[in-house]
C-alpha cells in the first residue's frame, strides 16, 4: 500500500505569497483561530508554514504555507511553479 494513500488529513493547507503570510495569520486570529500549542515549531523561520491555527472545538486546523513544500524537497514541486500555473476563477 502507498503510505500517502493511507495518510489521514486533518488540516487545510492555504498557500499565500510569502510577503502575505503574517497578514493571513492575523486574519485567522481575528476570526477566532489560535496557534496550536501542541505543534509549535522550534525553528519557524525555516519551516514552510506558520504554526497550525485552530479554533476552540474545531474539527481541523489551517496551515498558512509560504512555500508549497519544505526547502529540502522543493525541487519536486517549487512554489514558483505553482504560482506560475495558478488559475483565477
Amino acid at each position: 500500500a502507498n503510505p500517502i494513500e493511507n495518510r489521514f488529513m486533518t488540516d487545510v493547507d492555504l498557500l499565500v505569497d510569502e510577503s502575505q503570510q503574517k497578514l493571513a495569520v492575523k486574519v485567522l486570529v481575528e476570526n477566532g483561530y489560535v496557534p496550536n500549542e501542541h505543534k509549535l515549531e522550534s525553528d519557524i523561520d525555516e519551516h514552510h508554514h506558520a504554526p497550525d491555527m485552530i479554533r476552540k472545538n474545531g474539527a481541523c486546523c489551517i496551515e498558512v504555507h509560504r512555500w508549497a513544500l519544505n526547502k529540502g524537497v522543493s525541487k519536486v514541486l517549487s512554489t514558483e511553479e505553482i504560482w506560475k500555473k495558478q488559475r483565477i476563477r
